[in-house]
This record gives structure tokens, C-alpha cells and sequence, in this order.
């Protein structure tokens, strides 16, 4: 049955999948949502419009000087005599470095083109593997112009990250699992919640204490529907105030989870 429901100021509409949360609901495909995240949308736009590509022997010369053609063309006419024109003779030079772009770009194509990944509210994941490759390739020559160049332009990516702490995650195509804050009461979303999706919440309580004589309880609340699994918590330390974070993922997500952590080692065997 058709239900429209809202919460804290949500953009509601009837739907067949389920609860929507800040306008996304746990199943959607791509298209359902971008079409509610144009930053998104416009990102992903751009990364497959400006994929790396080889240059041809003008885009080289346009870029970087007929000298620098000439190198190139005398190089590659060394390689073809040493190899005969075979692999690995041929060099090519390519529009952009590929551990910036998979940076930049890698996740929201592995999200939202093949199907699975993570993104934030931007499109993009901090420190993915390709940030790993830019680490490791910097570490090797940490000196090197090249170096450089490549930290400082890892750098430029990174200050774009997003701010609003949003994450999403896609498999097989749909969206599997969403995590924000929600500038608002625990009791005010914990009421909504538990409408939204009709079940009665677990509350787990941990009581928490700092050096300063300082004492509070942490709280989460969880809640399980035949779809969903739900999760609300709350760090009450005075000494660093924060918003709650709502998590929201699918019972299949959520099952492969325990199950996986049920299958770990103990750290005592």
C-alpha cells in the first residue's frame, strides 16, 4: 500500500519502496537518486566527460611545447627499433594522471555507474584506494618534482570534500544503505521514527565519564522492520556537543553484517 510520510521537514512522497529519508528511500536506483542530488549529478557528469585519454601528437604540442612533441615522437621511434613495434614499445601520453582521477572521480562511477561503492553528499569518499596509490607513489620519491605535484594536487581534491556528513552506499545497483545527522532532538526523531517504521525501538544506554569528574550516557536506539534496520544515536558529552546520527540500511546489508562479524576471529584466540 501507498503510504506518504514525513519526517523532520523531509521531502515526502508516496512510494512503493518504503520510508523515504531526507528524500531517499533504501532500494532506489541511480537515476532515482540523482534526481534528487544535482551536486551529485553535475559531478558525475563532469568525471564522465573528462575521463584520461591518451593526447594525440597536436593535443601534446597544444600542451607542452614542440620540443616536448619532438622528445616524445624521437622516444617512441627508440622503442619501436628496439622492440620492432611491438608492446611494450608504444608510450603514450595520457590528458591527466589516473590515481587523481579515480581519486576524484572513482567513487561516484563505481557507485552510481557500476553499481556499487561509497560516496558522501558530494560524490566523493575520503581516502579511497586510489588516494592510497597517490600516498604510496609519493612516499617513493617524496623529493621529486613529480612527487610534488601529485601531493599538491591530491591535496586540491581533498579540500572539496563534503562538509554536510552525509554517506550513502550502493550495491547491485540500488541504494543499500544511508548515514546523517539530524540537526534535531532524539525524542522528536525517536517519535518519528517509530511511526515512520513501525516498530517499537531497543534503547541501549552506556554511561560514559571523563577525567574532569564529568559524567554522561551515550544512547541508540534501534529499530527493525521486515525491510529495514534502523539505528539513531546520540554522544552526550558536554564537553563536545553534537547533533544525532541516523543510520538506515537494508535487512540483507544489515544481515550480511552480522554475519560476517559472527564469523571473525576472536581477538582472544
Amino acid at each position: 500500500m501507498r503510504q506518504t510520510l514525513c519526517f523532520l521537514s523531509i521531502l515526502c512522497v508516496p512510494t512503493l519502496h518504503g520510508q523515504t529519508f531526507k528524500g531517499h528511500h533504501i532500494g532506489e536506483t541511480a537515476a532515482e537518486f540523482l534526481a534528487m542530488e544535482p551536486v551529485i549529478q553535475a559531478r558525475l557528469t563532469s568525471c564522465q566527460a573528462n575521463a584520461p585519454h591518451e593526447l594525440s601528437p597536436e593535443e601534446i604540442k597544444t600542451r607542452y611545447g614542440k620540443k616536448a612533441l619532438q622528445e616524445f615522437e624521437k622516444r617512441n621511434a627508440e622503442n619501436d627499433a628496439k622492440f620492432g613495434g611491438h608492446p611494450p614499445s608504444h608510450i603514450g601520453v595520457m590528458s591527466r594522471d589516473a590515481d587523481l582521477y579515480g581519486e576524484e572521480c572513482g567513487p561516484v562511477i563505481e557507485s552510481l555507474v557500476a553499481g556499487t561503492g561509497r560516496i558522501d553528499g558530494v560524490g566523493s569518499e575520503r581516502h579511497n584506494h586510489y588516494w592510497g596509490n597517490i600516498l604510496d607513489r609519493t612516499k617513493a620519491n617524496p623529493m621529486s618534482s613529480d612527487a610534488m605535484q601529485l601531493d599538491s594536487e591530491s591535496m586540491k581534491i581533498e579540500s572539496n570534500y563534503d562538509i554536510l556528513d552525509r554517506q550513502f552506499y550502493f550495491e547491485d545497483g540500488k541504494l543499500a544503505s544511508l548515514s546523517l545527522k539530524i540537526p534535531a532532538s532524539v525524542d522528536s526523531i525517536k517519535d518519528d521514527l517509530t511511526k515512520r517504521v513501525n516498530a517499537t525501538p531497543v534503547l541501549v544506554s552506556i554511561p560514559m565519564n571523563n577525567a574532569y569528574g564529568a559524567t554522561w550516557n551515550n544512547i541508540s536506539l534501534f529499530w527493525d522492520s521486515p525491510e529495514l534496520h534502523v539505528e539513531l544515536s546520540q554522544d552526550e558529552n558536554p564537553a563536545a556537543p553534537s547533533v544525532p546520527r541516523l543510520s538506515v540500511e537494508s535487512q540483507v546489508l544489515y544481515k550480511k553484517y552480522q554475519a560476517r562479524r559472527k564469523a571473525a576471529p576472536s581477538p582472544l584466540d
